[in-house]
């Protein structure tokens, strides 16, 4: 078994990793590092283009009226972010950004994308995601042991996977949500074979995406890339983490409080239980949402 000093090192090392990563973003020597930070194994991969392959076939219609992002509307993805945090009595900030997403979580701020729209459904489940995905197990580290903020390695991709089973549990990860996951993870998958920001562009229209969704879905996948050689490819991790914590908590579920209690891997839950059994304040958020309608 891990003990805390490989956690560390585990981390440091992927730290590393990703700041050579930024050091050398849009040039061709980004990619095998981003393959690298993303790497997965194979029968992992497959399993994942399976239910990838099934989601991209479900009806893909987001219907609803748009609001705009930013605005005052209580329906706006900007109010239902405020509004989750709020009743978190978290202690972060919410502003408006440009952003490529349609939020962001950082250390102690949300951020939402400014004059974007999209739908009260969609903004409540952007909301729960960033919220309780993301922000109560940063809030949550804090008062934790020092290796809990500190995270281990692959921490962050676990916690996207936390973050989605949380939208299931809500009742928002519905059709539309599921073939935009199942687009980018087969986006991310065309590129590290091989395909050029053009051609996944053109898979994704084939695939039955407007070219307005496939640009923007292929702009995600490639950044830190010209779109000539593979760029980040962070896309991947939302189906594979997804499955794989929900597997997990289905045979473990007494290891979400640790798992809600900062950017953890699964793989560290067995050294991590030590820690976290001392701390009985920990608590696994609900997952219970209602869509503000005017």
């Amino acid at each position: 078994m891990l003990g805390a000093q490989d956690l560390v090192r585990e981390r440091m090392a992927e730290l590393r990793l990703e700041a050579a990563m930024a050091e050398v973003a849009g040039t061709p020597a980004f990619a095998p590092l981003a393959a690298e930070r993303f790497h997965e194994p194979a029968r992992v991969l497959r399993a994942a283009d399976r239910t990838a392959e099934a989601w991209s076939k479900l009806p893909a219609s987001d219907e609803g009226e748009l609001v705009r992002t930013d605005s005052d509307d209580p329906r706006s993805l900007l109010s239902q972010v405020r509004a989750a945090i709020g009743r978190a009595r978290a202690p972060f900030s919410v502003r408006v950004s440009t952003l490529g997403a349609l939020a962001a979580t950082g250390e102690h701020t949300v951020y939402v994308a400014r004059g974007r729209s999209t739908t009260a459904q969609a903004a409540c489940r952007i909301a729960l995601h960033e919220v309780s995905g993301h922000v109560m197990p940063r809030v949550r580290a804090r008062r934790l042991h020092w290796i809990f903020e500190l995270g281990t390695a692959r921490g962050t991709d676990e916690q996207e996977g936390l973050a989605v089973l949380y939208e299931e549990r809500a009742g928002l990860l519905d059709d539309a949500r599921r073939v935009d996951l199942a687009r980018r993870h087969l986006a991310t998958r065309a590129m590290r074979s091989g395909a050029d920001f053009v051609e996944v562009t053109r898979m994704l229209v084939r695939m039955g995406a407007s070219s307005r969704d496939a640009i923007a879905i292929a702009a995600r996948v490639f950044r830190g890339s010209n779109g000539r050689f593979p760029g980040l490819g962070r896309e991947s991790v939302y189906i594979t983490s997804f499955s794989r914590v929900e597997s997990h908590l289905a045979k473990h579920p007494s290891d979400e409080t640790l798992l809600a209690s900062g950017q953890i891997a699964i793989a560290a839950l067995p050294l991590l239980r030590q820690f976290g059994t001392r701390h009985a304040d920990v608590v696994v958020p609900s997952t219970k949402v209602e869509v503000t309608h005017t």
